[in-house]
């Protein structure tokens, strides 16, 4: 995620007072709190809604690990052939209908490529031989990114002319990167171009609801509630 928007609703004896003191805020956070103070039965107690939001720290740095590979009918989509690879294996299999499993050794060579044609490197290397990703093709999103054409603080405006409704930047309304994988295959090693688009669209998560019910010292129950909505980078395949 780049962009997290909280509301946390809690209540209790003796809470109105210190209620934020309880909660780690990030910095540069945008809080908003009410509380209300109520005394039933000569027991102090609260209730406070707290609304705050915050753009996480460094996703540029986060790491992504990427696996890819085909599985192609032979067979005009009758599932009598069918050939598989990816870059965990250097062994290409031939499935066919009532025979054994043919193999053959085959490299899956991955080439990633810039918004241009020009290589674009990903952990440090714009060609990864299979050898090399058989536990995936690691790089930060930053680089990812970078082989997009974007970064987080890039408006959106300028890749959706005359839309209405979207953010200044690309980390307060997160976006799509579609990775498209263009294989080619030949006798000895199969190659595969990657590229990445960028897709503009308001893009978040699932929103979290948690709700927890503790006892006090008193009559009743602590109540505390947290409704957490994330924007951020989405990622997507498709095979061109």
């Amino acid at each position: 995620p780049t962009l997290v928007q909280e509301t946390e609703i809690f209540g209790g004896e003796l809470c109105g007072n210190n209620s934020t003191s309880i909660m780690e805020l990030p910095p540069g956070a945008s809080v908003t709190e009410h509380c209300m103070d109520t005394h039933v039965s000569k027991v102090q107690s609260c209730s406070c809604t707290v609304d705050r939001t915050f753009f996480t720290q460094n996703p540029e740095q986060q790491r992504i690990v990427l696996r890819h590979g085909y599985s192609v009918d032979l067979s005009q989509g009758r599932g009598e052939a069918v050939m598989q690879q990816s870059i965990m294996s250097p062994i290409r299999r031939t499935y066919v209908s009532g025979e054994p499993v043919q193999e053959e050794q085959a490299e899956l060579v991955t080439i990633i490529l810039a918004t241009d044609g020009s290589p674009c490197k990903v952990g440090g290397r714009s060609e990864w031989l299979q050898s090399e990703a058989r536990w995936g093709i690691t790089g930060t999103l930053g680089e990812w990114l970078v082989c997009a054409g974007v970064n987080l603080d890039a408006a959106p405006e300028p890749l959706l002319p005359g839309s209405s409704g979207l953010a200044r930047h690309f980390r307060t309304m997160g976006l799509v990167i579609q990775i498209r994988l263009d294989y080619h295959n030949t006798a000895g090693a199969d190659t595969c171009f990657l590229s990445l688009q960028a897709q503009v669209q308001w893009t978040t998560v699932p929103t979290v609801h948690d709700r927890l019910f503790l006892p006090q010292q008193a009559r009743g129950l602590h109540r505390a509630e947290r409704v957490r909505t994330q924007y951020g980078v989405m990622l997507t395949t498709t095979v061109i």
